[in-house]
């Protein structure tokens, strides 16, 4: 007979994705109309429905923290872009207001210089939303990457605030076109009624395993007493807990090591 048990710790020891798409792989198996569960057994089938539902439940609810991780993201490095931005502004500034004699006239002419080209920007541009400000700094940065513009950046020391500012321009763009991906997908995802309305994660995930088990419980027995199609789809259950298995027998080796490295510590 094939072992039809999820690992005890299966909610934890699993990932979300991993969870998600073994509940998918139920769902095409058993709820395929030529080889899976028979149209007269309604408990399997609204079990198999339920735990496909469960993972785009899953899903949505992920998708929704993920969402929320991508705006204090977006936030984060806009205020990093944002005050680099007055950094440089205020630094010129001062070098250009600077009547102490021993200044190197080079470098107020270097700053003088790089404030020509921040003025061809509109006044304050970083105040401006995150779409318009982009746009003023993919400008800026064309006019600042020139190798005149790099010099004099260098002999203000304000390179020390220029790279970090493309730094943070970068993983703010970046988070736009992952944000951007991930809707699209979501788009073509079937549609939740309200993912604010689930839920917590940690608690759909029990739920999920909980019909995971209730369903392998039904089909264990049926297959038991030699009823078809049962014995066949035990096999094919039991191949994807197999891979399931592995993930857990993994991690526990990997507890226990950790264990035993803090008990030989102590």
């Amino acid at each position: 007979m094939a072992d039809l048990t999820l690992p005890s710790r299966a909610s934890r020891d699993l990932s979300n994705e991993q969870l998600m798409n073994i509940a998918r792989r139920f769902g095409v198996a058993l709820l395929d109309p030529r080889t899976g569960l028979p149209a007269n057994d309604p408990v399997c089938q609204a079990l198999v429905a339920q735990i496909v539902q469960g993972a785009a439940h899953i899903g949505a609810r992920l998708s929704l923290e993920l969402a929320s991780q991508f705006t204090k993201g977006k936030q984060r490095n806009e205020k990093l872009r944002d005050d680099y931005v007055r950094a440089i502004r205020t630094g010129l500034k001062q070098i250009i207001q600077d009547v102490d004699p021993a200044l190197p006239p080079s470098r107020k002419e270097a700053a003088e210089r790089l404030s020509a080209l921040l003025a061809k920007r509109p006044k304050n541009f970083e105040k401006k939303s995150g779409a318009e400000n982009s746009e003023q700094l993919e400008a800026l940065f064309t006019d600042f990457d020139s190798a005149s513009a790099q010099a004099a950046l260098q002999d203000t020391n304000l390179l020390r605030y220029y790279q970090p500012l493309k730094a943070a321009h970068t993983a703010y763009v970046d988070l736009i076109r992952e944000q951007e991906e991930t809707e699209a997908a979501a788009a073509l995802a079937t549609p939740i009624e309200n993912p604010r309305k689930l839920p917590a994660l940690a608690v759909l995930k029990n739920t999920l395993v909980a019909r995971l088990r209730l369903l392998l419980d039904n089909i264990a027995f049926m297959a038991e007493l030699g009823t078809a199609p049962y014995d066949r789809l035990a096999g094919v259950c039991a191949a994807i807990l197999s891979e399931i298995s592995e993930v857990a027998k993994i991690r526990e080796t990997r507890d226990a090591k950790a264990t035993a490295k803090t008990s030989l510590a102590s």
